[in-house]
């Protein structure tokens, strides 16, 4: 009986463990994200995406160098990640679109905002 105990409590802690590993990439995750712009040109459109799922998707591809900030409309859900820079960004009139840049994942030293 007793070796059962410890094998669920081991079994226990090693899912435990995993689960935190998989969240643990964006605890301490920041981002800027500018109202009314867009991205001018886009290499991959995500449908059904939240804003911080937006983020974070740039944050990982941008660590394999392949997305540098990523454009988001609030009311469409859709998520556009591109090799624009900051100064490619369009103004648009539109309040449900913005355009993440400056993802980190430790707050740097100048201010952001937080997701």
């Amino acid at each position: 009986m007793c070796w059962y105990i410890k094998t669920v409590a081991l079994f226990t802690v090693v899912i435990l463990s995993i689960i935190a590993l998989s969240h643990a990439d964006f605890q301490d995750f920041f981002a800027t994200f500018l109202k009314r712009k867009t991205v001018a040109t886009s290499y991959l459109t995500l449908e059904r995406f939240s804003k911080v799922q937006c983020a974070e998707k740039c944050y990982k591809e941008g660590k394999q160098g392949r997305c540098r900030i990523a454009g988001y409309n609030k009311g469409s859900k859709v998520c556009r990640l591109s090799m624009d820079s900051q100064q490619d960004v369009l103004d648009i009139a539109d309040d449900s679109s913005g355009v993440f840049i400056y993802m980190y994942q430790q707050q740097p030293p100048f201010t952001t905002q937080g997701i």
